[in-house]
């Protein structure tokens, strides 16, 4: 077959496109004018018979033609332009339904509401880069209080709007994703320079700090980024999101607008575990929570005497040999409804370890607000101390201001009875801001541990100092150890 390339001014199909019908025939083009001194006609190509159709597109318009051509003069038969008429419209139909398969496969790797890619073409756009790259994993900010505020109309608006600032904010040669909900991918190609890569995240900071106008009302958003690199972290997309996701994870602990690049890691079993990953580690542990987890504990001592007067149960976790952080999987605990199981553990190993101890000495044990949350909470204490001939007046329940924030009056009146056995009830955190006074007033507390924020900058804080010593007076006021 011969492809001949045809300029327009002498093409037979230009003329055959200003025809109303979109169709030629000429039998003899050196009888007919308009060809006679063409040079397809005169020249080697010799041509001397045409007949053409054209090619539409679903709404009518002239996208081509579709002709026969001939050597020789001759007559176009009915037959002929029959066969033509329907070999044009077959061709056309194939047009557009290629356009229209080549326009699908678009949607499908397009997330519908942003006009970025989404996981599947973020998959394909990971295929086909070659050498160094970088993939940022980015989680919104106070999105959730635009949705519950001004409504997911609102919250589409604001996701439309991140993902015009993201793509503003990278090369055109780097794709945008959107992974789903408030998530968010970039995916940098060509850059084997760890420095640009977190220039690129502080572009994506700024562009985010700057306010919304979503529906006249001014909201804010931030986002939280982690990030993994090709060759450094791993070489396929699977390990580049892992890496990522959980350095994402430290990031969203660290606070808003927080970025945190994933560890090089080597061959040997200190890997770092994705979200996902861990959480199908944590699943199998809290099964045979005795064999995966351990427990260690800390003294705490009275400054006065030196003297150690309880300790404090701590709970740990490695995963194939890797220690997880408890800053790690314990929200992530929370967020699987596994904290109650995993407090329960801890009150009735720690208690078994601790039985014969001096009588003098206690032993404190965290509990999530979901721990006591249940109604059944105080019998589950009652029925471990029980179980383990563990005295009450040794144990101290220590609990979070964040979990007194959602306290319900029923656990209020838990911890009462509970102190009226000799429990001793713990607030640990004291200080970040969530207890009011009134709590201090209601609940049965023995003891108030002062936030390490409060404490950290005391020997060169002068206000810092003196909020520490209110706070040690209230409590003495209160009879509350400090």
């Amino acid at each position: 077959m011969t492809t001949i390339e045809t300029p327009r001014s002498v093409s037979f199909c230009a003329h055959l496109l200003c025809m109303p019908d979109g169709k030629m025939v000429v039998p003899d083009t050196l009888a007919d004018p308009r060809f006679a001194d063409n040079p397809l006609v005169t020249g080697d190509t010799g041509i001397r018979f045409y007949a053409g159709s054209a090619l539409r597109d679903e709404a009518g318009m002239i996208l081509g033609s579709l002709c026969v051509i001939d050597r020789r003069a001759r007559e176009a038969t009915p037959s002929l332009l029959r066969a033509l008429d329907e070999l044009a419209m077959t061709a056309s139909s194939a047009l557009v339904l290629h356009r229209s398969v080549h326009e699908l496969a678009g949607l499908v790797a397009h997330d519908p509401l942003t006009g970025v890619l989404n996981r599947k073409g973020l998959d394909a756009h990971f295929a086909r880069l070659e050498g160094p790259a970088s993939l940022l994993l980015l989680d919104l900010d106070g999105f959730k209080a635009i949705n519950d505020a001004l409504g997911h109309a609102a919250g589409d608006a604001a996701l439309c709007e991140v993902a015009r600032r993201l793509k503003h904010a990278v090369r055109d040669v780097d794709a945008v994703a959107r992974l789903g909900g408030d998530e968010f991918a970039l995916l940098l190609g060509r850059w084997s320079d760890l420095g640009n890569v977190m220039q690129v995240a502080e572009r994506v900071h700024r562009a985010l700090a700057k306010p919304f106008i979503i529906g006249g009302t001014k909201v804010e958003l931030a986002t939280s980024i982690g990030i993994a690199s090709r060759p450094l972290h791993g070489s396929d997309l699977t390990q580049l999101s892992l890496l990522a996701d959980a350095a994402l994870y430290v990031a969203k602990r660290a606070g808003r607008s927080s970025t945190q690049m994933a560890p090089i890691v080597g061959t040997a079993p200190s890997i770092l575990l994705g979200r996902a990953e861990l959480s199908r580690h944590l699943v199998a542990a809290i099964e045979n929570p005795a064999e995966h987890f351990n427990l260690v504990y800390q003294p705490i001592f009275d400054t006065r005497t030196g003297e150690a007067t309880s300790v404090e149960a701590l709970i740990r976790w490695t995963v194939d040999g890797v220690p997880i952080a408890p800053e790690v999987f314990i929200p992530l605990a929370e967020s699987l409804g596994f904290a109650p199981t995993i407090d329960c553990y801890v009150l009735g190993a720690a208690s078994a370890a601790a039985t014969g101890w001096p009588a003098q000495r206690q032993l404190a044990v965290n509990f999530s607000a979901l721990s006591i949350g249940p109604v059944e909470f105080e019998n589950r204490i009652l029925a471990c101390l029980a179980e383990t001939r563990f005295k009450p007046a040794q144990l101290i329940i220590e609990l979070t201001e964040t979990a007194l924030a959602i306290m319900p009056e029923h656990v209020c009146r838990s911890l009462r009875r509970l102190a009226g056995r000799g429990v001793s009830i713990s607030l640990d955190d004291f200080g970040a801001g969530q207890t009011s006074f009134r709590q201090l007033r209601q609940l049965p507390l023995r003891t108030v541990k002062i936030d390490r924020a409060l404490v950290l900058d005391a020997a060169t804080d002068d206000r810092g100092r003196k909020i520490l010593g209110s706070l040690a007076s209230l409590g003495r006021d209160l009879g509350i150890r400090v």
